[in-house]
C-alpha cells in the first residue's frame, strides 16, 4: 500500500472519502435511499432521454454483443427455458456458505453446449465477488 505522500491527489482523495464512507456506513446509506428516492422520477426521465437519443449506438452494441457471445446467450436462454419448464427449479437462497440472501443469479462455470444447466445460483453480491474479485 502507498503512503499518503506516494498517492496521487485523486488517489488520497479517493482513500479518504472510502475511510469516510465505512466509518459513517449507515448514514451514507440512508441519505442515498432519500436521494434516489426523491430523484427517481428524474433518473428516469434523464434515463429514457438518453436511450432515445442513442438507440442506434444501443443496437449495435446489442448486436456486436451477442454476435462475440453466442455460448454465453445459448447457455442464459437454456437456463430461462429450463426454469419455465420445470427442468430446474431456481433455489429460495444463494448457495455460498453462509448466505442467506435471495439467489438472484445463474452462475455458469463453463457455457459448453453440455453444461449449460450446471449453474450455481447466487445472490448478486457473491455473484460479482466471483466474477471480479472482493474489493472491499
Amino acid at each position: 500500500m502507498y503512503t499518503n505522500s506516494e498517492m496521487t491527489d485523486k488517489e488520497l482523495k479517493k482513500k479518504r472519502r472510502r475511510e469516510y464512507y465505512l466509518a459513517h456506513k449507515e448514514q451514507e446509506n440512508a441519505n442515498r435511499k432519500l436521494w434516489n428516492k426523491t430523484h427517481h422520477a428524474e433518473q428516469v426521465e434523464r434515463s429514457s432521454q438518453y436511450y432515445a437519443e442513442h438507440k442506434e449506438e444501443r443496437d449495435q452494441y446489442d448486436k456486436e454483443y451477442r454476435e462475440s457471445n453466442r455460448d454465453k446467450k445459448r447457455a442464459h436462454n437454456a437456463v430461462r427455458n429450463a426454469l419455465k419448464s420445470g427442468l430446474i427449479v431456481k433455489p429460495d437462497t444463494c448457495e455460498s456458505p453462509d448466505c442467506s440472501e435471495r439467489a438472484a443469479d445463474a452462475h455458469h462455470d463453463s457455457y459448453d453446449e453440455d453444461k449449460q444447466l450446471d449453474v450455481i445460483w447466487l445472490c448478486r453480491k457473491h455473484h460479482k465477488e466471483l466474477h471480479f474479485g472482493h474489493r472491499g
